[in-house]
């Protein structure tokens, strides 16, 4: 399974490490799976856990870099750089689909999330309610982490 990593997938991750703490269910998950699927994320997740990781943890722009390689390494995690992306995120699609169905904050990214993973035909592995509900009618390949226990 081609499976696209979307934040609210991987940012408990990022936190348990920097708090040294267990990490989570998901990740022990992927990891444990990792030779029987393809994973991918995108430089805009990289950007929101750089955010999330110096913002709200203070970590240092080399230590942020140093966690995302752990983690892509470790998980054999291909990242996927828009700015390089054969096909263009197309920002009217997302203006449609927001006339269509009410969303709160933060939706927007999301849906570059999931556009990224419709373009390379990638299932997107989220916890994001609003976009596994409202907006499955615009790409049905979105699956919750409980979802992807069932399938295996």
């Amino acid at each position: 399974m081609k499976l696209y990593l979307d934040t609210n997938i991987i940012y408990n991750h990022f936190v348990k490490v920097v708090r040294k703490e267990k990490v989570p269910k998901v990740y022990e998950f992927l990891y444990s799976n990792k030779d029987a699927h393809n994973y991918y994320v995108s430089n805009l997740t990289r950007a929101e856990i750089f955010r999330i990781l110096h913002s709200e943890f203070n970590v240092t722009s080399e230590e942020c870099y140093r966690l995302w390689e752990d983690f892509l390494e470790a998980l054999c995690v291909k990242e996927i750089i828009i700015e390089e992306f054969e096909r263009k995120i197309k920002f009217n699609e997302i203006a449609d689909m927001l006339s269509r169905s009410s969303a709160g904050r933060g939706i927007i990214i999301n849906l570059i999330h999931l556009l990224i993973a419709k373009e390379g035909n990638l299932i997107v592995l989220t916890g994001d309610k609003a976009l596994k509900g409202r907006f499955k009618v615009f790409y049905r390949e979105i699956l919750t982490y409980y979802e992807v226990r069932k399938l295996i």
